[in-house]
């Protein structure tokens, strides 16, 4: 095993570790609001990362390259031979 591996694993496990340390010290009565606020910046993370991937995906017109593919292959029939 790599150095490179081990390092990956020890600080994957220190971090659950910690975690579980942390969520376990949660008292009951701050468990639901802690996860309605953790659910919405989730949401916040979603919308976020679609509005990033819609404008990444578009060229200067707007038109993202999907349209851009169907326009290629819409003079192609099923078998994608010429027509």
């Amino acid at each position: 095993m790599s150095t490179a591996l081990v390092t990956d694993l020890t600080i994957f496990v220190l971090a659950l570790l910690v975690g579980i340390e942390v969520i376990g010290k949660v008292p009951a009565t701050l468990h639901t609001p802690l996860m309605s606020a953790a659910n919405s910046i989730h949401g916040i993370v979603i919308v976020g990362a679609l509005l990033i991937g819609l404008t990444r995906g578009s060229d200067r017109r707007g038109r993202g390259r999907g349209r851009r593919r169907c326009r290629r292959l819409r003079g192609r029939d099923l078998r994608g031979g010429k027509p």
